[in-house]
């Protein structure tokens, strides 16, 4: 039995699914998909990023455009996880808000949790922000 989900929602959202204290299956879908997941594994704690800070201006952005896309983007996640959050509450699920951990290569990601597997960012960022809640008991 699946018992604790981590979501980093975006418009790829990365699920990691965790069994036996250990990450049994990493996903990429989209809202619907995590939606979907949430509603199979309903006795699962659910771990999902929410970040507070909403200052979008990257050096990574060459021109306003870039700035703007980014800006986009980082609105359209937030908004997903609110969503999904307050879809939580609705279905008075257990859950638990985290902010951003920072992100996580392959390399270093394999070394901190054992997967072998492919990764994807959203699914490594969904893993590492669940890892320290792996031991703990859901109260359903």
């Amino acid at each position: 039995m699946i018992t604790l989900i981590g979501i980093d929602p975006g418009k790829i959202t990365g699920i990691a699914l965790f069994k036996e204290a250990k990450i049994h299956q990493l996903i990429s879908t989209d809202f619907w998909g995590a939606i979907d997941l949430i509603n199979e594994h309903n006795t699962a704690t659910i771990i999902i990023e929410l970040p507070q800070n909403k200052h979008v201006w990257h050096t990574g952005a060459t021109n306003k455009a870039a700035m703007h896309r980014t800006g986009l983007n980082v609105g359209m996640a937030l908004r997903e996880a609110e969503l999904l959050i307050k879809y939580l509450a609705n279905k008075k699920r257990d859950y638990i808000i985290e902010q951003p951990l920072g992100k996580k290569d392959k390399n270093e990601f394999m070394a901190i949790t054992g997967w072998q597997s492919v990764t994807n960012q959203h699914c490594r960022d969904a893993a590492i922000m669940a890892w320290r809640y792996r031991y703990q008991q859901n109260k359903s």
